[in-house]
């Protein structure tokens, strides 16, 4: 299997809430119709949760701001990412 990972940051002039509802309901329903096309196996968005919690594990860092998520992409075969690409 190959996978691709892509830490994924919005554009500055959405807001997180505008960003998280374009991403899953019309680009992920956009790579869902194409996967095949793309003979990609798998796709997963992955979405920061804003808590908290981030100002923890930042802080001590002196960390930026978060992703605003992560994408995997999962291939059977590195043929197959070269054929989607």
């Amino acid at each position: 299997m190959i996978k691709f990972v892509y830490c994924v940051r919005r554009h500055p002039d959405l807001t997180p809430e505008a960003f998280r509802k374009y991403w899953l309901e019309n680009h992920g329903p956009l790579v869902k119709k194409f996967a095949k096309a793309l003979r990609a196996r798998r796709y997963v968005q992955s979405h920061t949760l804003d808590t908290e919690l981030n100002v923890y594990a930042m802080k001590p860092r002196g960390t930026k701001e978060p992703y605003d998520g992560i994408t995997e992409v999962w291939w059977d075969k590195a043929e197959d990412l070269i054929a989607a690409l």
